[in-house]
């Protein structure tokens, strides 16, 4: 495999992490408005720490390098 097929493998990915990171914040702000119409916490300090400790060991099982 030459460079630049490799850099334009890349930008590809590139590309689908940017859509996948509009679609979470897309859905991250119909939760924070569920939540307002329902006068629920917006943030909620646990959720963030379950999320993040989810998205810690996930890449932990993914890593191949």
């Amino acid at each position: 495999m030459d460079l630049d097929s490799v850099r334009k493998k890349i930008d590809a990915i590139d590309e689908q992490v940017l859509q996948l990171l509009n679609e979470r914040i897309r859905n991250a702000a119909e939760i924070g408005r569920i939540k307002r119409e329902h006068g629920a916490q917006i943030y909620v300090a646990s959720r963030e720490e379950q999320v993040l400790k989810k998205l810690s060991a996930l890449n932990l099982s993914l890593i191949h390098i």
